[in-house]
């Protein structure tokens, strides 16, 4: 798997996915973050509510960035029967699968950590340190829940490569089951007054969690159980996708 791990790494940076995701990355979370901070400042108010939706924007955006960057690595190493060969060579299907998990799973993570850096960068460089009240282990463990968030998605759009085989499979798969995501658990919370943390249903569901991250980063105990769960999602959808991808024949 060691060799099918540093072969992809040299197909990421030779192909410039990673170089080109991480660009427009930056430049939608500057943007993002940096107009919102303006708008905040024009109005003489630093509450967070009024940063939330350009928050919602970043991570959006953020996240189809990172769908998109996955489906295309892996849709094009089903186009180009890169999977197939390395299995007519001998690799097993679990070494073949776990090491293109293995391979996008430090990019992710660069990707995420990268986020929450400029998120907080930008705060205290255009509002000061005062505005954000937190000790550097909440800021630390908010980091890490969110980018856990972002490579459940990351986990999610390979898996699903692997189901459909194709670039569009993943992509066009995600999106669906972030829409879905968004619709069921707000219709939950419609129709529901359950809550559970003192957090409603989609605050641990819904596609833009960042926003609680963000404003409610001291709450440990949400952090910690959003980080639990979406480290389960992420096992789950590693399951689904070797499990089909072991039964496909290739041939």
């Amino acid at each position: 798997m060691k060799s099918i791990i540093c072969s992809s790494f040299f197909v990421i940076k030779k192909s410039k996915y990673f170089v080109k995701t991480c660009i427009i990355f930056v430049l939608i979370t500057v943007a993002s973050i940096a107009s919102g901070i303006m708008q905040m400042m024009q109005m003489n108010d630093t509450g967070i509510d009024n940063l939330l939706g350009n928050i919602d924007t970043c991570t959006m955006f953020n996240m189809i960035t990172i769908i998109a960057f996955v489906s295309l690595y892996i849709g094009n190493e089903f186009k180009n029967k890169t999977n197939f060969h390395l299995i007519m060579n001998g690799h097993s299907r679990f070494h073949v699968y776990f090491g293109k998990l293995c391979a996008i799973t430090p990019y992710v993570l660069i990707l995420g950590i990268i986020q929450n850096l400029i998120i907080f960068l930008l705060l205290n460089i255009m509002i000061g340190g005062d505005y954000i009240q937190r000790e550097i282990p909440y800021f630390v463990l908010q980091s890490v829940a969110c980018t856990i968030v972002y490579y459940s998605y990351a986990v999610l759009s390979l898996s699903l490569v692997f189901v459909f085989k194709n670039t569009l499979g993943g992509i066009g798969g995600s999106l669906m089951v972030i829409t879905f995501y968004n619709l069921f658990f707000m219709l939950l919370d419609y129709l529901s007054t359950v809550v559970i943390f003192g957090h409603k249903i989609s605050e641990y569901f819904i596609t833009f969690v960042f926003r609680y991250l963000i404003s409610d980063s001291s709450n440990i105990g949400y952090v910690i159980s959003l980080t639990v769960l979406y480290l389960l999602i992420s096992v789950l959808y590693v399951r689904i996708g070797y499990f089909r991808f072991k039964k496909d024949d290739l041939t």
